[in-house]
């Protein structure tokens, strides 16, 4: 198969950045799942050489989790 520069349409998304969207769908979606959110925040964060971020409440980890994704 010959596929000429510039055709081949691919779309890349980053192991983080669906652990992200994961984590904001789960808090949006019902607060109660917060834990399991922390969780996929958390292996970002700790990737990334930062310390874990805890909190027990959902506005909290929604206003860190959008800061985390600027940065990501």
């Amino acid at each position: 198969v010959v596929v000429s520069p510039g055709t081949d349409n691919v779309k890349i998304l980053r192991k983080a950045e669906m652990y992200l969207i994961a984590a904001e769908a789960l808090v949006r979606n019902d607060a109660t799942t917060l834990p399991q959110a922390l969780d996929l925040l958390n292996a970002v964060r700790n990737r990334a050489g930062l310390p874990p971020f805890v909190t027990a409440d959902p506005a909290a980890f929604l206003t860190q989790l959008l800061a985390d994704k600027r940065v990501e």
